[in-house]
């Protein structure tokens, strides 16, 4: 097993660890780490017994970190929920329910997905999609299901190909979610992707985006990690992403509100892997939970008004403040 060579990995240079990236630091958390709900989702989804489950998610991480060595796969957080976690969660269930369609957009092993039909979603309904189509099929396996007993909707895709599925599948959707999506990108790109998402939105008022990010502050391109393969990827603070969507308001005629919550990355972090995201912390990380308003809409449940908004955070698995909309607002 690839975490034998972890007590070496002080003393290897960072051309060694760019050449082999099971020695970089966030490859050193254990699968203890793996919070409840995953595990809940592991044994109760997909019936793995759990005494099981470590062993089995250090099998699959080997397997996906050979794929491309994202940290979140180093770290084991390629299973955390954070859709569930937020206050609109009942309301995405139930939207889901009554026949509307939600895409998972660079949905890695699609662990939202399984949580979202688990808890009753209509699996026709749920789309997710990934560029590697390689950790598609390995969310296959991790699950313990297949294209026949998962019959949600999954494909790989290109977010800034123009020839891609995705193009196909332009206004269809009233609710996306780009968990750990935005920040892998430049800035240029994470213009692109937003773009992109509005393209993917159903043409009405009630459309709805989830998601998360890491960010930082002051706002600026991030330091590399040193695996091959990386690109350069662009944090935002509070300031720098209201830019950013007010800019594509402007560019493709919309009016939005957002609002940013920040904290620290550190919160919800264990053990091995919070030595790392406090050395993020200290070169000015933060973590980022945003409100987008793209129009008036309160959906109503038991004669109740619904609160709608967009969401980013990080880490998952935390309280969001939600947002009480009145008729000011416009689209």
């Amino acid at each position: 097993m690839a975490d034998s060579v972890l007590p070496q990995q002080a003393d290897l240079s960072p051309e060694e660890k760019r050449k082999n990236p099971f020695h970089l630091e966030f490859y050193g958390a254990k699968p203890n780490v793996v919070k409840d709900s995953s595990r809940a989702l592991l044994r109760e989804y997909s019936k793995i017994p759990n005494e099981e489950i470590d062993e089995w998610l250090q099998k699959i991480r080997q397997e996906a970190f050979s794929i491309f060595p994202y940290p979140c796969i180093g770290m084991y957080r390629f299973l955390d929920l954070m859709l569930p976690s937020t206050s609109v969660y009942d309301e995405v269930l139930m939207r889901i329910k009554d026949g509307e369609k939600f895409l998972d957009l660079g949905c890695c092993f699609g662990q939202e997905i399984r949580q979202l039909v688990f808890d009753g979603a209509l699996p026709e309904n749920l789309y997710r999609c990934d560029l590697h189509d390689e950790f598609l099929q390995l969310g296959y396996k991790l699950f313990e299901d297949t294209p026949e007993t998962m019959k949600a909707t999954f494909f790989p895709a290109g977010v800034f190909d123009d020839s891609s599925v995705l193009t196909k599948h332009y206004g269809k959707f009233s609710i996306i979610y780009t968990g750990s999506f935005f920040h892998l990108f430049d800035y240029n790109q994470q213009l692109a992707i937003a773009h992109r998402v509005i393209q993917l939105l159903a043409p009405k008022p009630d459309t709805l985006v989830i998601g998360q990010q890491l960010g930082n502050d002051p706002p600026g391109l991030a330091a590399l990690s040193g695996f091959k393969g990386e690109r350069p990827r662009y944090r935002h603070n509070s300031e720098s992403w209201k830019e950013l969507w007010d800019r594509v308001g402007k560019e493709v005629g919309m009016k939005f509100r957002t609002e940013v919550v920040v904290g620290s990355p550190c919160e919800g972090v264990q053990t091995a892997e919070k030595g790392l995201m406090q050395k993020r912390e200290d070169e000015g990380a933060i973590r980022m939970r945003l409100y987008q308003d793209f129009g008036y809409y309160i959906p109503q449940r038991n004669g109740n008004p619904i609160t709608r908004c967009i969401i980013y955070s990080l880490p998952t698995g935390t309280a969001l403040q939600m947002l009480d909309y009145d008729n000011q607002h416009e689209h």
